[in-house]
């Protein structure tokens, strides 16, 4: 599966792709062709024309992304040796809260995970808001947040200051 994460990595981040045309296509070699990342990078131009219907912008991301493997391999090999691991869509340790909420169009293809990644299991609650908010709205949300943790529900939320600052940490 390592060998396999640089590509993840290319096909997670293909400019101007989208999330629902990037899992449409992994979609396409995994579960229907039912070949690996790796296999389906290996493919010939012109069978990712005519199989997969891409164009030539398409096609030329798709170059281009495995002109960038091994600088992708150096970013996995790094993150590995910070313990953050990898989930792709297909893993079945990826959430499934994620997949049956955001549906194909709108799940990552990669998930970057650093800590217990069998909360993504749990039940969780979303805590998010504005960046500028006042004290009575900090507030609020830290009462949220210890009432969501005192029940042991995950609290997710962002990394952006404000609410979903005051959600994670509290104060």
């Amino acid at each position: 599966m390592n060998n396999e994460l640089p590509y993840w990595i290319a096909i997670a981040h293909l400019p101007r792709w989208g999330f629902g045309k990037i899992n449409e296509l992994i979609i396409k070699f995994y579960h229907t062709n039912k070949i690996s990342i790796i296999d389906f990078f290996n493919l010939d131009d012109n069978i990712w024309r005519n199989e997969y219907s891409l164009g030539d912008k398409e096609v030329f991301d798709l170059q281009t992304a495995k002109t960038e493997l091994a600088s992708h391999t150096f970013i996995v090999e790094s993150m590995l040796d910070q313990g953050y691991e990898f989930l792709p869509i297909t893993s079945p340790e990826y959430s499934k809260t994620l997949k049956n909420n955001l549906k194909v169009q709108h799940s990552p293809a990669l998930l970057y995970v650093k800590g217990n990644k069998n909360i993504l299991q749990e039940q969780s609650i979303a805590i998010v808001g504005s960046r500028d908010a006042k004290k009575i709205s900090l507030d609020f949300t830290d009462n949220i947040a210890k009432l969501a943790s005192e029940q042991f529900k995950v609290v997710v939320s962002g990394f952006a200051k404000g609410v979903d600052k005051q959600a994670r940490f509290g104060n």
